[in-house]
């Protein structure tokens, strides 16, 4: 099974080592991937880890490094990437869930990924009852005293009339955050669409 087209959505972190680190979204997969750069070169197709959008199974190939040896497509996952590296070299990455329109939070605590929804969003709402779109065109940063990360991301929001965009901050409370209950939410500016004029030309 191939790797795919890596590198869609990608970002770039330093460690305090020089160590870098790069978080990228393979289309052909729909998931969230994460490598470390070897120093040198292109990096190797097997440096690349799946962390999120890879279902338990089944397990289809066993000798295979890409995905488990899983066919079977998961969660479409990994968009708009932004990646962090605390100084005790913890690995953090923000992402979009394309399924469930929410922000979501990779952590690689010691040789371990933990992921987490930050911002739950309700992409599959019904247009007349409204929906709530949210983690696109994520930003992470990391808190120089503690490490605790705050990203900033796009969210569209429908109450079943006008829709409004909104730019969104949220910090996490705790330095390892497990869900939206771990984090502090702020608008921080927002906007109303204007109604689609339905004589416009397509475009």
């Amino acid at each position: 099974m191939p790797y795919g087209r890596i590198g869609q959505y990608s970002d770039l972190a330093l460690a305090t080592n020089g160590a870098a680190y790069v978080s990228a979204y393979p289309s052909s997969h729909g998931d969230l991937v994460v490598a470390r750069w070897p120093d040198s070169g292109p990096i190797p197709d097997e440096e690349w880890e799946f962390v999120d959008g890879v279902p338990d199974g089944p397990v289809a190939l066993e000798s295979s490094d890409v995905r488990g040896g899983i066919f079977e497509p998961g969660p479409d996952v990994g968009m708009f990437t932004s990646i962090a590296v605390a100084p005790d070299d913890t690995v953090m990455v923000s992402y979009f869930d394309r399924d469930q329109g929410s922000l979501k939070l990779a952590s690689k605590i010691g040789t371990e990924w933990h992921t987490s929804v930050v911002d739950e969003g309700n992409a599959g709402g019904d247009p007349e009852l409204g929906y709530e779109i949210a983690g696109q065109f994520s930003s992470i940063t990391l808190r120089s005293d503690d490490g605790r990360p705050g990203i900033a991301y796009f969210v569209e929001v429908s109450e079943g009339g006008a829709v409004r965009t909104e730019v969104r901050y949220a910090a996490a409370q705790t330095t390892t955050p497990q869900g939206p209950a771990d984090w502090q939410v702020w608008v921080v500016d927002s906007a109303v669409l204007p109604p689609e004029d339905p004589e416009a030309p397509d475009v």
